[in-house]
């Protein structure tokens, strides 16, 4: 039985490019997207939960138009669509750090020498 993300794909893709297809796809992306933000949430100061569901729907639309390019996309769609979000995430940290100086802290022992 296939996931319902993939039964929208290939509804996007038979339909044309279906914006309802997309938007139940964005839906049923959320709960990961919001995992994802919810453990690095405090990370970027100016990038709230509606920025970042946002750009995880820029994501989505991305990958989507990447499978009609590469249809054996779609073999590990999930997986690659849960990495594209990752990432996406990290590229806004990377921005963040390289505009904006960020203290590291370490939490072990500052007299073992061990960061």
């Amino acid at each position: 039985m296939e996931s319902k993300r993939i039964t929208y794909v290939r509804a996007w893709l038979r339909d044309n490019n279906d914006y309802e297809s997309y938007i139940k796809l964005c839906d049923a992306v959320k709960p990961y997207a919001l995992l994802v933000y919810k453990q690095k949430k405090n990370v970027i100061p100016y990038f709230d939960r509606e920025d970042y569901l946002q750009e995880v729907s820029l994501v989505v639309w991305n990958v989507l138009e990447r499978v009609k390019a590469k249809p054996d996309i779609l073999d590990s769609f999930s997986a690659y669509l849960n990495a594209s979000i990752r990432y996406m995430y990290y590229s806004k940290f990377r921005n963040y750090v390289m505009k904006y100086a960020v203290e590291r802290s370490s939490y072990e022992d500052s007299s073992s020498g061990i960061l």
